[in-house]
């Protein structure tokens, strides 16, 4: 699997992964395929020597649009996150006293074990701007972190 972004909505992509494991699903004598979904992303199929009960198995995955480590990129990203909105809210922070900031966790997709989940916290300046931090898996809400 290799995708480019942008990454269309989950919801079209969803559609056009089905399609495309439908269309493999179909071929009794599957050989090595490779098929494009739309411009940004193209997956390559090869037979497995076994048949598995999930039909389909992910081999691999390349993303070149990617900038490094996730850690290191979630670390950076965040830090340019969290300035932005703290700007943006300056004017109307006194209006509470407690704020928190919940962001979309778009790089992760919360699959970061614990270790990492530290080695961010210990990368990440929090200010005390926030009272809380918290990353959100995206793909299942109710999956997520604080920093």
């Amino acid at each position: 699997m290799r995708p480019h972004r942008p990454l269309p909505p989950w919801k079209e992509l969803d559609k056009l992964l089905r399609r495309a494991l439908e269309q493999v699903k179909g071929q009794p004598n599957l050989r090595d395929r490779q098929l494009r979904l739309a411009r940004m992303m193209r997956l390559s199929f090869t037979r497995a020597g076994k048949v598995h009960p999930t039909l389909f198995v992910l081999g691999g995955s390349s993303d070149h649009d990617s900038g490094g480590f996730v850690v290191c990129e979630m670390a950076r990203n965040l830090q340019i996150c969290i300035a932005e909105k703290s700007c943006k809210v300056s004017k109307v922070r006194s209006r509470y006293s407690e704020w928190w900031l919940v962001l979309d966790d778009r790089i992760g997709y919360g699959a970061l074990d614990e270790r990492d989940r530290n080695q961010l916290r210990e990368l990440i300046q929090l200010d005390s701007q926030w009272s809380k931090v918290i990353l959100v898996n995206p793909l299942n809400p109710v999956s997520g972190f604080e920093l």
